[in-house]
C-alpha cells in the first residue's frame, strides 16, 4: 500500500511544475491541438517517470555488481535503505487518509458513469453521422458528449441542434472522452495534488476552444454561436468525465474566439518543461527525498507488534559477483554492527579484504534486529581434469580439458548430462570442438558443456 502512496507523490513533483509552466507559458495561445498535446505529455511524463527511473537504477546496480571493484556501503546506497523506526505511526496515518482520499475520488467517479449512463438509458436515440444522438426531455441538462453519444434536450434540438452536433461530434472526433479518463485517473491517484485538478479543467478548456472553433469553421455566424453560448450557461453539467457545451469558461471561450492567431514561434515556450522535469529528477533523487519515498514505499497499513519490537527487516538482496582479482572493499554499513561469514563460518573484516574475488559466487546482505549479517559463499579452488581417450585407426590421442578454480561440476556431452567418472570413459572417435565453462550455473554448481564432432 505504502509504494501507491509514495508514487503518488513522486506523480506530484513532477505534475506541479509542468502545470505551473504551461499556465504561465502556453495557456492563453490559440494552437489548441498544440496544447492539448503539451498537457497529454505532462500527465504521461509524471505517471511514467518513477518506473523508468527504477528500471535506469536497478540497472546502474547491476553495472557496479559487474565491475571488478565495488564498495558494500554504495550498494546498499542505491537500494535505500532505511531505518525501520521511519516508518511511524503517521506513516500509516497518511497513508490510510490518502487510501480514504482515493476511494471517495473513485466512489465520485463511479456515481457520475451511472449517471450519464441513466441519461443515455432513458433518452431517445437516433443515428447521426457515426454517432449517436440521444434526446432527453429533461430540459435542465445541457448538450454534452461521451464516448460515441451526443445528449441533449428536445428543446435544443429543435432550437439549435445543427451548431450542438457540430460542437459535440468535434469532441467525438477528437476523442476527447480519452483525455478525461486519463485525467480522471490522475485526480484519483493524486488527488491531493491542487495541479491534477487545475490540469483537468486546462484540458477540458482546450477541448471547448477546438470544438468552438470546428463550429465557426463550419460557417455559423460567430454572434449566433456565442449568444448559444450565453443562453446555454445554465444547466446541469457533468464536470467529471463528459464535454458539456456549457462549460464553465465562458469568457474565456468568447475571448479566445475574437482572439488572433498566436505566432507559431510560441510553441517553442514549451521547451521550458525539459529543464523543470530535469529539476524534479534531481530533487527525487536527492538521497533525503529518495530515503522518504523508500520509507513511505515499504510501509503497510497496519498496527505494530509490541511482542515483537519495533525493528523490523528493512532490507535483503543477493548479489552475484562476476568480476576480476581486485580487493572487495567493505566499510561497514553506515556505522550498523555487521558481522561476515565466509562459507558459513565467521570470519574478521579485516579477513574478508583477503579474499580473492574471483573465488566469490554469491553474497547476501542482510539487515535487520540493528544488525548486518554479510553471507559470502565461494567454491574452493582444485583443478579438475577431465581425460578422454580419442581412438582414431590405429592412432591413440588423449585430450585433456582442465577447469581451475572449481571442484563442483555438473557435466554435459552434446546436451546430455554424464558423471566425471562417464565422461573418463568415453573414448569415442570424434574429437572435442567446444569446451563451455560457467562457473556460476543452476543451483549455484559450476557447469562444463563439451561438444563433440567427428
Amino acid at each position: 500500500m505504502g509504494a501507491i502512496l509514495s508514487y503518488s507523490i513522486n506523480v506530484a513533483m513532477f505534475l506541479l511544475p509542468m502545470y505551473l509552466i504551461y499556465k504561465w507559458l502556453l495557456a492563453h495561445e490559440t494552437f489548441h491541438r498544440f496544447n492539448r498535446m503539451v498537457i497529454l505529455l505532462s500527465y504521461a511524463v509524471a505517471l511514467l517517470a518513477a518506473p523508468i527511473m527504477n528500471i535506469v537504477e536497478r540497472l546502474s546496480v547491476e553495472a557496479v555488481v559487474t565491475q571488478g571493484s565495488f564498495d558494500i556501503n554504495s550498494l546498499m546506497g542505491n537500494a535505500h535503505v532505511v531505518n525501520g523506526n521511519l516508518a511511524s505511526i503517521w506513516v500509516m496515518v497518511l497513508l490510510a487518509v490518502y487510501l480514504l482520499g482515493c476511494m471517495v475520488m473513485t466512489i465520485r467517479t463511479l456515481c457520475v458513469w451511472a449517471k450519464i449512463a441513466r441519461v443515455i438509458i432513458k433518452g431517445e436515440k437516433q443515428s447521426q453521422d457515426g454517432c449517436a444522438l440521444v434526446i432527453t426531455d429533461d430540459s435542465s441538462t445541457a448538450p454534452f458528449s461521451w464516448m460515441r453519444y451526443v445528449v441533449m434536450s428536445r428543446g435544443d434540438y429543435s432550437q439549435a441542434g445543427e451548431m450542438i452536433l457540430t460542437h459535440e461530434k468535434q469532441h467525438l472526433r477528437c476523442r476527447h472522452w480519452v483525455d478525461l479518463l486519463i485525467a480522471e485517473f490522475v485526480i484519483i491517484l493524486n488527488w491531493f495534488n491542487p495541479a491534477a485538478w487545475l490540469l483537468k479543467e486546462e484540458l477540458k478548456t482546450v477541448h471547448e476552444y477546438q470544438a468552438d472553433e470546428a463550429v465557426l469553421q463550419s460557417g455559423v455566424d460567430a454572434k449566433n454561436y456565442q449568444l448559444l453560448l450565453i443562453k446555454k450557461a445554465v444547466g446541469a453539467r457533468f464536470p467529471s468525465l463528459a464535454n458539456s457545451l456549457n462549460h464553465s469558461k465562458l469568457k474565456k471561450r468568447i475571448t479566445m474566439m475574437l482572439s488572433n492567431r498566436s505566432r507559431k514561434s510560441s510553441r517553442l515556450r514549451a521547451l521550458a518543461i525539459v529543464p523543470v522535469v530535469a529539476t524534479a529528477l534531481l530533487v527525487v533523487n536527492q538521497p533525503s527525498v529518495a530515503g522518504t519515498l523508500s520509507a513511505i514505499s515499504s510501509s503497510e497499513l497496519s498496527f505494530p507488534d509490541n511482542d515483537k519490537g519495533n525493528e523490523k527487516t528493512v532490507i535483503k538482496s543477493t548479489i552475484k559477483i562476476n568480476g576480476d582479482s581486485s580487493d572487495l572493499k567493505v566499510d561497514g554499513l553506515n556505522g550498523t554492527p555487521t558481522r561476515f561469514f565466509l562459507d558459513g563460518k565467521e570470519i574478521t573484516e579485516e579477513q574478508l579484504k583477503n579474499i580473492d574475488k574471483t573465488k566469490i559466487v554469491s553474497m547476501n546482505v542482510n539487515k535487520s534486529e540493528g544488525e548486518a549479517i554479510v553471507e559470502i559463499s565461494t567454491k574452493h579452488v582444485t583443478d579438475v581434469k577431465a581425460s578422454m581417450q580419442m581412438n582414431k585407426a590405429d592412432d591413440v590421442e588423449e585430450q585433456v580439458v582442465v577447469i581451475k578454480g572449481i571442484e563442483d561440476v555438473d557435466y554435459y556431452v552434446n546436451g546430455e548430462k554424464i558423471s566425471a567418472d562417464k565422461l573418463k570413459q568415453l573414448a569415442p572417435v570424434d574429437k572435442i570442438k567446444h569446451v563451455k565453462v560457467n562457473k556460476a550455473g543452476a543451483n549455484g554448481k559450476a557447469t562444463m558443456e563439451i561438444t563433440i564432432g567427428k
